[in-house]
């Protein structure tokens, strides 16, 4: 497991600099760039404090959130959001097994709602514009396809969940062998 990382925040109200994220005991201390310790949080939750990049839900850099509820942007540098990643995946492996079936169940209802949303939002809205035949059904019809487009981003990220805990199994027997 990544024992530590830096990375740079760039909010001034924040502290802006380098955050040290070092690991202490079964979990991560946050220390901002004056070296103060500001929170402490489990390997285990680290998976819903850290928000990387991502154009889908238009989150520009990383973002970690305490336990106080303070909201810490950093530099969406490449090296960066792979260093965080990095300690996600070890994270989840420090949790055992379980932790990765835990990921894999999530991604595979990720594919099927996904998939599912996507096939009846637009089965709604053909109704509405051929079945029907609503006057201006265009109109009516246009939140499904909105729907549909949420369907396609949440099969997208079911496969990406099932492609992760792929190569998390893969590195799990690995490091069990």
């Amino acid at each position: 497991m990544r024992t530590s990382f830096t990375l740079y925040c760039e909010d001034r109200q924040m502290g802006k600099g380098e955050w040290q994220f070092q690991c202490h005991k079964d979990g991560m201390n946050v220390l901002d760039p004056a070296g103060r310790v500001v929170c402490w949080f489990r390997h285990k939750s680290a998976e819903d404090l850290f928000t990387l990049p991502s154009f889908w839900r238009s989150v520009k850099h990383i973002v970690f959130a305490t336990d106080r509820g303070m909201i810490l942007h950093f530099e969406p540098d490449p090296k960066d959001v792979r260093k965080v990643r990095e300690y996600l995946d070890s994270a989840l492996l420090a949790g055992g097994i379980k932790a990765v079936k835990k990921l894999q169940q999530r991604a595979w209802f990720a594919v099927a709602g996904g998939l599912a949303l996507f096939v009846i939002s637009l089965l709604i809205a053909y109704l509405l514009d051929q079945v029907l035949q609503l006057q201006d059904s265009k109109r009516y019809a246009r939140p499904f396809f909105v729907g549909a487009i949420v369907g396609v981003g949440l099969f997208g990220w079911g496969v990406h969940g099932v492609v992760r805990f792929s190569s998390l199994v893969r590195r799990w027997r690995e490091e069990t062998d």
